[in-house]
């Protein structure tokens, strides 16, 4: 069996999303590591709290692939005072290097969007917000002419009621509760879709001509400024609405090196779960 390197697992999960289409102001690609280091076990998770860290650290784990990044900000001081210190140190001490697919995953064809799209039923869609004509000329020739960017827009066979709408969807999410703004009885066909934060797109799946956005993240007053839009919005939670990253993405990984010439192991975090509780 051939050695497997994080600079080659950096290069597939390019291939499955470019850094290039990443937000600017998002943090994506190899965060922490040496290219050069011998990878023989990822874990994959949503987030990279402290117990995912010594998840990583208890396993033996080698590469941490993530969807929201570990640094954000540009740092001036690495230490253990601060819990983000404690966490990179933990890293670089157990060798453990981590990448992470963030935006880029989200507006990438066959990404985050799309899989939360067919999660929902919806085998056909259309993007919500495509990317500028800016960015899709700095991305690969591969890329181009493929359907990239941020949510997507799902239309129902038949009209169902709000209410309906919003039970089925934690039903399928398999999540605690969701919230929902307008009238419970009213008529929706036309959903938009986007996972992860979506309190700033509701004028843009107005416009796109959604009936409800689904995403979470919605805050009081944005509700009351979708009803003034006239659109509804199910909020169903940022964790709950991108939790299925894990899956995808290990999925992917276990299919990708299956006959291979590599020998490696790719588990998805089972400490990284919802933290916030709702009685």
């Amino acid at each position: 069996m051939a050695q497997l390197k994080c600079g080659t697992v950096a290069t597939i999960m390019e291939s499955i999303a470019s850094k290039r289409l990443a937000e600017d102001w998002d943090n994506v690609g190899l965060i922490i590591g040496d290219r050069s280091s011998i990878v023989n076990k990822i874990l994959v998770c949503l987030d990279l709290p402290l117990w995912v860290v010594e998840e990583a650290v208890e396993n033996k784990v080698d590469m941490i692939i993530t969807h929201h990044p570990l640094i954000f900000d540009p740092l001036k001081k690495i230490n253990s005072d601060t819990v983000l210190g404690k966490k990179i140190i933990k890293l670089i001490k157990n060798n453990i290097s981590v990448y992470s697919c963030h935006t880029n995953f989200d507006i990438a064809q066959d990404g985050l969007n799309d899989i939360f799209a067919k999660q929902l039923g919806f085998e056909k869609t259309e993007v919500m917000k495509p990317i500028s004509e800016e960015k899709l000329y700095k991305v690969e020739e591969s890329d181009k002419g493929k359907a990239m960017g941020l949510g997507r827009i799902g239309r129902l066979e038949n009209s169902v009621t709000l209410a309906s709408y919003a039970a089925f969807v934690k039903k399928t999410l398999n999540i605690d509760n969701v919230r929902y703004s307008g009238p419970p009885d009213a008529s929706i066909k036309n959903i938009a879709i986007l996972n992860g934060a979506g309190n700033k797109f509701i004028s843009t799946a107005k416009f796109s001509g959604a009936d409800v956005l689904v995403t979470g993240d919605i805050q009081y007053h944005q509700m009351i400024e979708a009803l003034e839009e006239e659109i509804y919005v199910i909020d169903a939670g940022h964790f709950g609405t991108e939790k299925i990253m894990m899956k995808a993405v290990s999925d992917y990984l276990i299919t990708y090196f299956k006959g291979k010439r590599y020998s490696v192991e790719v588990m998805e975090s089972k400490s990284n779960i919802d933290t916030i509780v709702n009685l």
